[in-house]
């Protein structure tokens, strides 16, 4: 197949989210620079919102599997808070506009809004900065509670006890809708691998940058806002520990040592279950354990996924109808 973008098209996909609302600011146009927010806005809380169901869904998992008592052990208020404040949500006006902005609440951006009505641009770049920093903190927050959700399973239903959990995480709506939206548009590459940067490097805080192949559109995750970021903030050292899952499962962790516990998702999410119901993984992923060694590959027919990504999970590919 012939390369659908140039290099600079694909450039262009990979900027973050204050270079984004920085240069819809400078337009000077307030209706612009308050969508440009509420964009931004919406792939960050989107994200976010997630960790809410990932959690929730595993705790229900505990629930209907082993019981009220054993739900109840899930709940972890100190840990909780301890975390909390790790990710700086304890200072009062990040928690305040953290709360607002994740809350469905337009305070900020309403004065964002007449902040670029008057002309201030530097008092709304401000106002960006400081909602955008309380917003990171939520969002590395709420990861870490989830990690402790899932982390809970595992320390107690060890390996088979988390695949089932992340497997059920990955067949309910919240997530398997998300998946069926991204393939809706396998007739449009282009758009699949615009809306996957665009997810890695705004909605998750990520850094990436995207090449063409014949084949396919590789994003490279130079700086991952999930895992990579939790492992860099020393989330798998003391206090918090959360563990590597060290035993040899292809469907948990490709087999890889290296693979946290917040990462099991990836195989469980990423390939086992799309594999099993559309396939092919959705979309292939080659994350090593390693901060910056990850790569998402977006083939233009992912059923032309090479089978060496069905092996690493523990599958086969199966033959194309």
């Amino acid at each position: 197949m012939a390369l659908l973008c140039t290099q600079e098209e694909l450039d262009e996909m990979c900027r973050n989210g204050t270079e984004l609302v920085h240069e819809a600011i400078d337009s000077g146009d307030p209706a612009v620079a308050r969508a440009e927010w509420d964009r931004i806005v919406e792939a960050r809380t989107g994200l976010v919102d997630l960790m809410i169901d990932w959690g929730a869904t595993a705790i229900r998992w505990v629930l209907e599997n082993h019981g009220p008592e054993e739900m109840a052990k899930c709940f972890e208020p100190d840990l909780w808070l301890e975390i909390g404040l790790r990710a700086g949500i304890g200072d009062a006006e990040t928690a305040a506009a953290a709360h607002d902005l994740f809350a469905g609440g337009t305070e900020a951006a309403d004065l964002f809004e007449a902040l670029m009505r008057e002309g201030d641009t530097g008092k709304a770049k401000r106002l960006w900065g400081e909602t955008d920093a309380a917003a990171l903190a939520l969002h590395d927050y709420r990861i870490d509670w989830a990690t402790a959700t899932i982390n809970n399973v595992y320390r107690r239903f060890g390996t088979e006890g988390l695949f089932a959990a992340q497997l059920e995480c990955a067949r309910a709506d919240w997530w398997h809708g998300r998946m069926e939206g991204d393939l809706a548009e396998l007739g449009d590459p282009v758009a699949r691998v615009r809306n996957w940067s665009f997810f890695l490097g705004v909605g998750n805080w990520g850094t990436v940058s995207v090449h063409e192949t014949d084949e396919a559109f590789v994003i490279h995750h130079q700086v991952c806002g999930s895992c990579g970021r939790q492992e860099l903030r020393g989330c798998l050292e003391e206090p918090l520990n959360f563990p590597r899952v060290t035993e040899e499962v292809p469907g948990l962790n490709f087999s890889n040592p290296l693979y946290s516990v917040y990462r099991t998702h990836l195989a469980v999410w990423h390939f086992v279950m799309p594999i099993g119901d559309v396939g092919h993984p959705w979309p292939a992923i080659n994350c090593s354990g390693v901060p910056g060694r990850c790569w998402f590959t977006i083939y233009k027919d992912p059923h032309d996924t090479p089978a060496s990504y069905y092996e690493r999970a523990g599958l086969e590919k199966p033959a194309r109808a």
